[in-house]
């Protein structure tokens, strides 16, 4: 994301122009915008054949209009599947095209700038911010999982983002004893059409390693497909850049092997300062001091919260979906818990719900914490408040 100019400070009204660059800007933009903020930027307006604007009318087919207007935001979507947000709301700006305060909805498009106002912009639209301008957040990862029956996945891993790019399937029928040209001319089709995705979506100047997975050796056959082929065809991307190819065990080649893959030590060791990377780090030492002492870590708000109390939390474990409620005294409950959190010391992951683990720290209600000490006293607690609740 580039930041054009920004005009805030936190706890205040202010405004920021930015120019989305990558896909992820549009996640970072899911999670800053809020209902009631002020969008402007330019749109396009079909005008019908009889529209000439306030006051005229003309004859023939409609043109489309470039208008630059501004919305009071009422809805925001986020498209993974295009890496689109959109947003809907009644028209702040007059203008002879589009009705004062009928409903428009803004496409946010990429290298097309545009402008945010808040009313109160807190520490976690700072950060967002501060994220999305990073110019190191681009350490993509790039996988393909598969398996012997010819499914496979190409994706994406960005530091907020788990995208596929593509899904391969194909029928490969059983080697049969004695026939097994038709079984070996499927795994070849099966091998070209993974080795096309890799060239159609894959910048080898930016991901860091390509990571190859799969059960059993499908992998291992690909990859020396690929060397092979490489050669013969004289494809420079593959031959200059073999040794970011990583060759993982996976159990399937469906799009939730990823965080299994992220979990492998070899792949852990090439992925160390990578956001998706960390997230699983912490996630599995959160579920090692649980089975250790379930004392040392807590999920749900009402445990958290009471760690949170007597300064118990090292490390907080948060999705960014907590910070995208409409309800603003919500959310602002959860910023101030992750700035009174900070002030006590603790480190705060915020996990993306685009990312495997995101998804599994959403199953154990989106906030975990490892302590400091154990805390035996809070799961008293809970049975305290489940007992008055029965009664």
């Amino acid at each position: 994301m580039r930041v054009v100019a920004k005009n805030f400070e936190v706890g205040k009204p202010g405004s920021c122009k930015m120019v989305p660059e990558v896909n992820e800007d549009f996640w970072h933009l899911y999670n800053l915008l809020s209902h009631d903020d002020i969008v402007r930027c330019v749109t396009f307006r079909k005008l019908k054949g009889n529209d000439g604007g306030v006051g005229g009318r003309t004859k023939g087919p409609g043109k489309t209009k470039r208008v630059r207007i501004g919305v009071k935001v009422e809805m925001i979507e986020f498209d993974q599947e295009t890496c689109t947000v959109r947003v809907r709301g009644r028209n702040l700006t007059e203008n002879p095209w589009i009705p004062l305060g009928s409903y428009h909805t803004l496409e946010l498009a990429k290298d097309r700038q545009f402008e945010i106002e808040k009313e109160d912009w807190d520490a976690m639209h700072v950060e967002r911010i501060q994220t999305a301008a990073d110019p190191t957040r681009d350490a993509d990862v790039a996988a393909v999982v598969m398996q012997s029956n010819g499914t496979a996945n190409l994706c994406m891993i960005g530091n907020h983002m788990t995208t596929r790019k593509e899904k391969i399937d194909l029928n490969i029928p059983k080697k049969r004893v004695g026939s097994t040209t038709r079984h070996d001319k499927s795994i070849k089709r099966f091998h070209e059409a993974i080795l096309a995705s890799i060239l159609k979506h894959i910048q080898f100047d930016v991901v860091k390693c390509i990571i190859l997975a799969s059960p059993g050796f499908v992998k291992d056959d690909f990859y020396r497909f690929l060397l092979e082929e490489a050669q013969r065809r004289d494809i420079r991307e593959v031959i200059e850049n073999k040794s970011k190819f990583i060759l993982c065990h996976s159990s399937s080649g469906h799009m939730h092997s990823i965080k299994e893959i992220l979990e492998d030590p070899a792949v852990s060791v090439r992925l160390a300062d990578t956001k998706a990377a960390g997230e699983v780090k912490v996630l599995q030492n959160f579920y090692k001091a649980m089975k250790v002492d379930e004392s040392r870590a807590v999920y749900g708000w009402l445990h958290v919260h009471a760690a949170a109390q007597v300064q118990a939390i090292q490390d907080l474990l948060i999705t960014d979906a907590l910070f995208r409620c409409s309800d603003y005294e919500e959310r602002r409950r959860y910023v101030d818990f992750v700035d009174s959190v900070r002030e006590a010391k603790g480190t705060v992951h915020i996990f993306s719900v685009l990312h495997p683990s995101g998804a599994e720290l959403t199953q154990l209600t989106g906030i975990s914490a490892i302590l400091r000490f154990p805390c035996p006293d809070i799961i008293e607690l809970e049975e305290e408040v489940d007992g008055d609740s029965s009664s």
